[in-house]
């Protein structure tokens, strides 16, 4: 038996596996200040009001104001340009695992300790009528369960209150979910078994992607009183309206024939049954209520909103076919398309639970679980403020029940400051903890 060493083939296998690349849900927000508490906000602003409906009549906290405006110092973009491992496509060491850390943590921020990158090299044992890879460190990278990237963003909230506890406004949401899975003999393959005749090896895939905006009204109130606080309570309905959407669910690989060596002895075959509207088609529409409470007393909070009960959406004229691998012309083409009224999509319904407490002077801890129906994110937080100075800490529990550390700063001066942050992620193909420093300038 010859043995082989292939610059680059290993890179090749590891694109493939980047199309499994585990959930990035957490990325932390381009806000340093949150960054250093683990990604927690503890002051009550517009992004908790969009998730709890009954923050929208509980006063703001005193001293712990959220900014108007924050910009991130994208430190990142220029480290990342530097990066011709990643990004010179035509070279005999470009690495498609460095590629794919990048689009799973886009490069805002300055990176102190790179994922771990597994080079290029493989090894190809090749005898009469067989094959067997060796990927080295590649191998720490497969996926053996299902992977996903998968949300629900409301990206932004314009509205405003009236008297009486009324509020009305407009959101923009989106939905996605791209869920992967590597069949058993594609597994049993990458981790050195021999290739088989009249196999399919494959990546199995079920996503889904939609967009809109979504009007609504809510009324909050305070229900009870207690101390200077008290429980307060509330409710919206939002009428949605879907811009664009589309589903994917098939597999896309190689199937052997009865002989591994020799002309087309290895075929590709790809079939994704595929729904997407058209622009001027029509909007999806459907409705969608959220509820939410709070209790709040001059020390404590406790928080818990329920967004997108029993939300779907029906759109009006939608494209329904197969996308295929034609072996015969050797391109990618749709069969069988045909124009289907009223299909349905969901939006998932997302729980938050929040908490926040005062613990001494000028110091907040706060706390949040998160669950949008892919897994439950866990975050833990701490500021100290002295004067113009802000200490603070952090801990999360990932998508991939991975936990991460932060830790920050941050300097007011005026209605201005400046905040920095280090903060783990495993935002990557490999589990093991990557470190970025965060840094941004916000406006009071």
């Amino acid at each position: 038996m010859r043995r082989t060493l292939v610059a680059g083939w290993g890179g090749a296998v590891g694109l493939l596996v980047a199309l499994a690349a585990p959930a990035r849900a957490q990325w932390f927000g381009w806000d340093a200040r949150s960054t250093g508490m683990g990604g927690i906000v503890l002051h009550r602003n517009g992004g908790l009001e969009s998730f709890n409906v009954a923050y929208r009549s509980v006063p703001r906290r005193e001293g712990v104001q959220g900014a108007k405006l924050t910009l991130p110092i994208p430190l990142g973009i220029l480290q990342a340009l530097k990066d011709s491992v990643a990004f010179n496509f035509d070279s005999s060491y470009f690495n498609p695992i460095a590629l794919a850390n990048y689009i799973l943590n886009p490069p805002v921020f300055y990176q102190l300790k790179q994922p771990p990158r597994p080079n290029n090299d493989a090894y190809l044992f090749i005898g009469k009528d067989s094959l067997v890879v060796d990927l080295g460190a590649t191998k720490e990278i497969i996926p053996t369960d299902e992977v996903k990237v998968a949300g629900v963003n409301r990206l932004l909230n314009l509205g405003a209150g009236f008297a009486g506890g009324f509020h009305a406004g407009v959101t923009l949401w989106e939905h996605h979910k791209l869920g992967f899975t590597l069949n058993d003999s594609l597994q049993s393959f990458l981790f050195g078994n021999p290739a088989r005749n009249n196999t399919l090896y494959a990546v199995n895939g079920n996503e889904i992607a939609q967009m809109g905006i979504a009007p609504g009204v809510s009324f909050s109130h305070k229900l009870a009183s207690v101390g200077t606080g008290g429980l307060y309570g509330g409710a919206g309905v939002n009428y949605y309206l879907g811009f664009v959407h589309g589903v994917a669910v098939g597999f896309a690989g190689l199937r052997t024939t009865d002989t591994i060596f020799k002309a087309d002895s290895a075929l590709v075959r790809t079939d994704f049954a595929t729904e997407y509207n058209k622009f001027g088609t029509g909007l999806g529409h459907g409705i969608g209520v959220d509820f939410g409470l709070a209790w709040v007393t001059d020390k404590v909070e406790i928080g818990l909103g329920i967004n997108d009960v029993s939300t779907t959406l029906t759109w009006p004229e939608s494209r329904v076919g197969h996308f295929v691998y034609d072996t015969t012309n050797n391109d990618f083409r749709e069969v069988n398309e045909t124009t289907v009224k009223d299909r349905t999509t969901k939006v998932p319904t997302t729980y938050l639970l929040n908490a926040a407490f005062e613990v001494g002077t000028n110091t907040t801890a706060g706390a949040e679980v998160r669950n949008a129906g892919f897994g439950s994110v866990i975050r833990i937080g701490v500021e100290h403020r002295i004067g113009p100075l802000a200490l603070r800490g952090g801990l999360n529990r990932d998508l991939r029940k991975i936990l991460q550390f932060a830790a920050g700063t941050g300097l007011r001066f005026g209605p201005f400051s400046l905040d920095v942050a280090v903060a783990s992620n495993s935002n990557s193909l490999s589990t093991s903890r990557g470190w970025i420093l965060a840094s941004s300038f916000s406006v009071y």
